[in-house]
């Protein structure tokens, strides 16, 4: 099949195979597929205990209006997409997309045909201040949006020079900026993370976060919207602190949390801005480049308590991921106008509570697609699978690895990539 008709077959189908369908049980003539290749040295959450979560029992059927096969991870060729020139991907996320990450590099390991695929690195200076370069919450001013993407460093693998030379193959590579963010945002400020209660013990006490001895608070952090590495507490000056005390995810991010900056109030300004910056970023590169957003998958918090139990109190029995998609809000909490605003439209109840939990997708959706940018839906497939969160301490955010979860989210990123690749 010529390039041309492989672009024809597959432009403009894949996100509909995933935006729509329902998870089906294998029937009994199909052999189950093991996910257990889509693990690595990157993997963190792989629920060991958790016996037979990586033999498929189920599989995704996607809705009437899709109009192709979508290949698989593990043994699909994806139109020749991914091994007939160097297709480089800079992945900006979160630890949704260090998961996403996880399970295409397994793909990459056990499947010859996406030989040609390869994630851009970064310098070394974003990689140190932020542990890794990251999206987890995005920098609130263009300028700061665009210094954080000219960290990207496009160079070639060491296994596509390999390739090439052996090969004797000059074909130019195409780059693609895979972003998606969200999970560092929430309905209300929110403690996650700090070794407080989820809100905060009070309403007049702020989160903070203990590093290297020290408690720091909002008010301590020296921010930076125009240069996200160089963010830090004010007391770490030195250069011990710089190289010590910098936690997973980056200053930027926790300091955003600690102040109370990164809720639904600030979320449909920064996906604004960061589309703005990465299109214009994308358009002044000399190989072809194009930006992409992966949706965020679901949660499913049930309401949390306002605070944690006083010395004395009985503890509340640990929280368990509920069926419905949810972020997490305190009992008894009111829904910010935000989000009334945003799913006012929605007639029917279950409509609205499907509204609420997601929020940040409707938000990032509508402004990709204003701008004509690709999104990879993740979102409809794994709203209806909470039972593959890990669930350890009530985590109801990451997804159990080498689960039918972790490899549904290389089918939809692969093939939303494919697409793209085939039509450039």
């Amino acid at each position: 099949m010529s390039r041309d008709a492989r672009k024809a077959t597959v432009v403009g189908t894949a996100s509909r195979c995933l935006e729509r369908g329902h998870w089906r049980p294998l029937p009994p003539t199909v052999t189950p597929r093991n996910f257990t290749a889509l693990l690595g040295s990157s993997s963190r959450y792989r629920c060991p205990s958790r016996h037979g979560l990586s033999i498929e029992n189920r599989s995704w059927h996607p809705g009437s209006s899709c109009a192709v096969r979508l290949d698989d991870p593990l043994s699909g060729d994806f139109n020749g997409a991914f091994s007939e020139r160097p297709v480089v991907v800079s992945l900006l996320s979160d630890s949704l997309g260090a998961q996403v990450r996880s399970a295409i590099d397994g793909a990459i390991a056990v499947n010859p045909k996406l030989r040609r695929l390869h994630f851009a690195h970064a310098s070394g200076r974003a990689t140190a201040n932020l542990r890794p370069m990251n999206l987890a919450t995005i920098p609130r001013t263009f300028e700061g949006c665009a210094r954080l993407l000219g960290h990207i460093a496009w160079g070639e693998s060491k296994r596509e020079m390999k390739h090439s030379i052996a090969n004797h193959d000059n074909a130019k590579p195409v780059q693609i900026i895979l972003a998606s963010s969200g999970m560092w945002y929430n309905l209300r400020p929110y403690c996650n993370g700090t070794g407080m209660s989820l809100f905060g013990r009070g309403d007049n006490e702020s989160c903070s976060h203990f590093v290297l001895g020290k408690r720091i608070y909002g008010s301590d952090m020296l921010m930076n919207d125009t240069d996200v590495t160089t963010a830090r507490p004010q007391q770490f000056w030195r250069q011990y602190h710089q190289h010590f005390g910098v936690p997973p995810w980056g200053w930027y991010s926790w300091g955003r949390r600690l102040q109370g900056t990164a809720t639904i109030k600030e979320y449909e300004e920064d996906v604004s801005t960061f589309l703005d910056a990465a299109l214009a970023y994308a358009a002044n590169q000399s190989t072809p480049t194009q930006l992409i957003w992966m949706e965020t998958t679901p949660q499913h918090f049930a309401p949390l308590p306002r605070r944690q139990p006083l010395l004395g109190e009985t503890p509340p029995p640990p929280a368990k991921c509920q069926l419905q998609p949810a972020t997490p809000i305190a009992i008894g909490e009111p829904w910010p106008a935000e989000l009334d605003a945003l799913c006012a439209a929605v007639d029917d109840e279950s409509k609205r509570a499907e509204c609420r939990g997601d929020w940040r997708n409707r938000i990032a959706r509508k402004h990709a697609r204003a701008r004509g940018v690709r999104v990879v839906p993740v979102a409809a497939a794994l709203a209806t699978r909470s039972d593959l969160h890990t669930g350890g301490g009530g985590d109801c955010t990451h997804w159990c690895e080498g689960s039918e979860a972790h490899a549904f989210l290389a089918t939809s990123v692969l093939n939303v990539l494919a697409e793209a690749v085939l039509g450039m």
